[in-house]
């Protein structure tokens, strides 16, 4: 898996764009993605005012734009391309949202030699040999010949975003990352004498490392650091060792959104989420939860004073609290209230704000 983590650094040159004046760009032109088509070409694709695409060729030695090309779908150039593939036998191909259409073009000529639609739309794909392999996220792997004949397909696989795809084993063991799981599967054939059609084959998840579910949210280390805590928008927390494994050793769910975690003691942890409560979860015992203090607006962020003898919690709304320990770790009532960041109505991120940073 470290392997397939690793990042390749090609190059410390500085494309510009391809726009009509000299940077005449705005924030929502962006390079999509890129990969090499030959040892010295890069292919990469440009977005252009979100509403249509163009696939660049540079020359990777001295950042040339060679030749440029519009991706036109259906007949309109407001394309959404998802992937550009790396290059296999002189081919590489790219996928659209619309109408999950995916075109493959000839990497000498940058020509498109055809176009066809697959079942559903793909944001990753990988070379299986002359077969074009694309993940769906409802779990489907399909394999497409170089004409955009569907040969194999295969049900099964994770259900997710998924972004990435890497061999392990070519043609049968791969890496398959989603926006909240990372998976481990194998292509296994179950009539070995006629392994070429897909009824005879199947998808075996051997290892799956899936916890968070949506956006973590919270981390905090306990003061012996023997223990990481972390929270998720689903309203998972979960409790780490520090000196590893890829598997939480507790896990709670508070039922509504997590948005800081902070350990109270090495066995307790508080938990501020949206709803604006804040939870005591002892990781402990009978590992009971229940709720300290609620604010009126979500809490973004808590911090322990030096002493241990007061928490400060912040909320979405400004507000600024402060609360006293008193005897059996239960917590007084505000000692202080401050309005202390008044969120501007026109900023789409105030809601995320946090001690550090309002």
């Amino acid at each position: 898996m470290s392997q397939m983590m690793q990042k390749k650094m090609v190059s410390t040159r500085t494309w510009k764009g391809t726009g009509d004046k000299a940077g005449d760009y705005v924030d929502c032109d962006t390079f999509q993605a890129g990969e090499f088509i030959s040892r010295d070409r890069l292919a990469v694709i440009e977005s252009r005012h979100n509403d249509w695409a163009l696939l660049h060729v540079y020359n990777s030695s001295n950042g040339g734009l060679l030749t440029s090309v519009e991706l036109v779908v259906d007949g309109h150039n407001k394309s959404q391309p998802t992937l550009i593939s790396p290059c296999c036998n002189g081919v590489f191909a790219v996928a659209f949202s619309q109408s999950s259409t995916v075109k493959l073009f000839d990497s000498e000529t940058i020509k498109e030699k055809t176009s066809f639609r697959a079942l559903s739309c793909a944001r990753t794909c990988l070379w299986d040999g002359d077969l074009l392999l694309l993940a769906s996220d409802s779990g489907r792997f399909s394999w497409y010949s170089g004409d955009g004949i569907l040969v194999r397909e295969i049900c099964g696989a994770p259900k997710d975003t998924i972004t990435r795809l890497e061999w392990d084993i070519a043609h049968t063991s791969l890496w398959v990352c989603g926006l909240t799981s990372l998976h481990y599967i194998t292509i296994q054939n179950l009539v070995q004498e006629d392994a070429s059609e897909s009824k005879n084959q199947s998808l075996v998840i051997n290892d799956s490392i899936k916890f968070h579910e949506v956006t973590c949210c919270g981390v905090d280390i306990s003061s012996d650091g023997a223990l990481v805590a972390s929270g998720d928008f689903a309203g998972n927390v979960m409790v780490w060792s520090a000196s590893g494994g890829h598997a939480p050793i507790h896990t709670v769910k508070v039922g509504t959104s997590v948005r800081c975690v902070v350990w109270s003691s090495v066995c307790d942890v508080l938990v501020g989420c949206l709803d604006g409560l804040c939870w005591r979860w002892s990781i402990t015992g009978d590992k009971q939860k229940k709720v300290l203090f609620a604010l009126q607006a979500g809490i973004v962020q808590m911090k322990w004073s030096l002493s241990h003898q007061h928490v400060a919690a912040g909320t979405t709304d400004g507000t600024l609290a402060v609360f006293r320990v008193e005897e059996k770790d239960e917590f007084s009532r505000p000692v202080a209230v401050f309005f202390a960041h008044c969120p501007q109505p026109d900023l789409k991120d105030a809601r995320f704000g946090q001690l550090d940073k309002q």
